[in-house]
């Protein structure tokens, strides 16, 4: 908030005779000629006295979530905005949209470059087309390990290639964070190998829609809170998604196989429109960032490996089959939708003139670096 201030105003009297009748010297003192006497001063207005600075009133971002309020995200986020209050004394209170209630997943990128909200979360397989680089570290035959091992590869490229940096240069990262890898759940049928996936319509993101129809099966793309009408009326019969998203918006109770055949770990990003960021003062980008460290490991932590456990746990007790693909499958499934998935991307990204091969390459450095 910009400021007024009144400038003082020095009133200049003019005087028209020195110590003319002001008193009586004691020596006599020669007369001397009269002089015209001078036009009086108008008198000047006043000034009215400067009042007390109001104080700044704090900064209110927008946080589009997808996140239903009943959820632990949902809370998760709550106890970040508060850090964020807490660390900025007051002068940054963000105010979380639930359930989409904003924007959807979706269309989250433009929503927060293009002013709808100041900040936004997503995930680099709903953003693979627009953040290709990035989604390097996603592609199957990558065999990326972890969601964590995931964020680590994700941060060494981000800090190695300039062309990475580049995809995200109309926003500015709050915090990423980890998911688990992602799995392939059904309703009706259990999934061994690409065969059996076949004719069977399946709702997935990013380059997992093209591994679906390298696969024989229909992707459909739909956005979260759509998910449960669409499975529960037959309209999808399968999601690929880390088990954490299930119990998120609430899938879990439908699904009766989970065939943990590989398709990658997601990388989630909370971000800002790169104008609000830049808007701030120093103090408060200094607040965010000194809570980033603690917000990437709450988050990883809880959408991340322990959590995935427990609800694979909670599946299995609800008499759900869980399918561990045999290294020979695994194999299939790499040579019929991996391989040529990674083609593709290959191709496409190259055509952008985007390092598609070093990065790639880079990415298998460091699995093998990460994995020893």
């Amino acid at each position: 908030m910009k400021k007024m201030f009144l400038i003082p105003l020095i009133i200049t009297l003019a005087v028209g005779l020195v110590f003319g009748g002001c008193g009586e010297s004691t020596t006599p003192t020669t007369p001397t000629t009269p002089t015209t006497p001078t036009t009086p001063t108008t008198p000047t207005t006043p000034t009215t006295p400067t009042a007390p600075a109001e104080p700044t009133a704090p900064i209110e971002p927008s946080f589009a979530s997808v996140e239903p309020t009943v959820s632990g995200m949902h809370k998760l986020y709550a106890e970040w905005a508060n850090k964020v209050m807490d660390q900025t004394q007051g002068k940054a209170n963000i105010t979380i949209y639930p359930s989409s209630s904003l924007s959807a997943t979706t269309e989250m990128w433009a929503s927060v470059t293009g002013g709808v909200c100041d900040i936004g979360f997503t995930n680099s397989a709903v953003e693979a087309k627009r953040l290709p680089l990035t989604s390097a570290f996603t592609l199957s035959d990558a065999h990326v390990p972890t969601g964590l091992t995931g964020l680590s590869i994700w941060e060494d490229l981000f800090d190695k290639f300039p062309e990475i940096r580049a995809e995200f240069q109309d926003v500015k990262i709050l915090f990423p964070f980890a998911a688990t890898v992602s799995t392939l759940h059904t309703t009706n049928k259990l999934v061994r190998v690409p065969d059996d996936i076949k004719g069977m319509k399946i709702v997935g993101s990013g380059y997992q829609i093209e591994y679906i129809e390298f696969a024989g099966a229909s992707p459909v793309s739909l956005p979260p809170p759509e998910w449960y009408t669409a499975l529960d009326r037959g309209l999808t019969e399968g999601l690929i998604v880390p088990y954490t998203a299930m119990e998120t918006f609430g899938t879990t109770e439908l699904f009766k196989y989970h065939s943990e055949v590989y398709y990658g770990p997601a990388i989630m990003f909370v971000f800002m429109n790169i104008d609000v960021w830049n808007s701030l003062s120093p103090d408060i980008q200094r607040a965010f960032e000194d809570i980033q460290p603690w917000a990437s490991e709450e988050f990883s932590n809880y959408a991340g490996f322990a959590r995935g456990t427990r609800i694979k746990g909670e599946c299995q007790d609800l008499g759900h089959t869980i399918y561990q693909p045999t290294d020979e499958e695994i194999k299939l499934w790499d040579s019929v939708c991996g391989a040529p998935m990674t083609s593709k991307w290959m191709e496409e990204t190259e055509a952008l003139g985007k390092p598609a091969t070093e990065v790639y390459e880079e990415v298998i450095r460091l699995v093998g670096e990460y994995t020893k």
